[in-house]
Order: C-alpha cells, then sequence, then structure tokens
C-alpha cells in the first residue's frame, strides 16, 4: 500500500471508530462490549500504519441524545532529533492525558 493509499485506509477506519464510539460510549459495559472490542481493534491498526489516536466525547444532554466524539488521527514527523522527539513526546501525553512516569 502506497501513501495515499494509507491515509485513505486511516480516514475510513477513523470514520468508523467515530461511529462505534458515538453509538456506544454511553451503553452499558456489557451491552458494548463487542463494538468496543471493535475500536479497540480499530485503534490497533491505525497504530500498526504508523499513526496515533486520540479520540474525546463531549456530553449535550440539552441538544442531542447522541455525545459529540472527535476521533484525531496524529502521524509522526519522520527523522526528529532526540530532543525534538523528547519534546513531541512530553507534549503528545500531556494533549492525551496519558501518565508518562
Amino acid at each position: 500500500m502506497g501513501g495515499a493509499e494509507i491515509r485513505e485506509r486511516v480516514r475510513g477506519l477513523a470514520n468508523k471508530l467515530m461511529e462505534l464510539l458515538e453509538n456506544n460510549v454511553l451503553e452499558e459495559p456489557q451491552a458494548a462490549a463487542a463494538a468496543m472490542e471493535q475500536a479497540r481493534a480499530i485503534r490497533r491498526e491505525i497504530e500498526s500504519l504508523g499513526f496515533l489516536v486520540s479520540w474525546r466525547v463531549q456530553l449535550r444532554p440539552l441538544t442531542d441524545k447522541k455525545p459529540y466524539v472527535e476521533v484525531t488521527i496524529w502521524e509522526p514527523r519522520k527523522n526528529l532529533t532526540p530532543e525534538q522527539q523528547r519534546v513531541y513526546d512530553e507534549w503528545f501525553f500531556r494533549v492525551n492525558g496519558i501518565k508518562n512516569d
């Protein structure tokens, strides 16, 4: 697969991930288990293609019954210096609420 094909595949996967999260994130864990496992599989596939994934959910109970879901795909720059990589990693962990101990 070439670069354009990979990006198109990732775009489709991101849309599917967003749909799964939108329809299942507020469901009971037992009812949403299969869909959430599918969402994790999609995230792993995107990451296996060299991209990072973050997502956030915003509840809008007064305007809509479904939550607002935003999926962001990050493509790390190639050939970062060690200092640039350290800064990027710190930023990515902070933005996505990941503890980097």
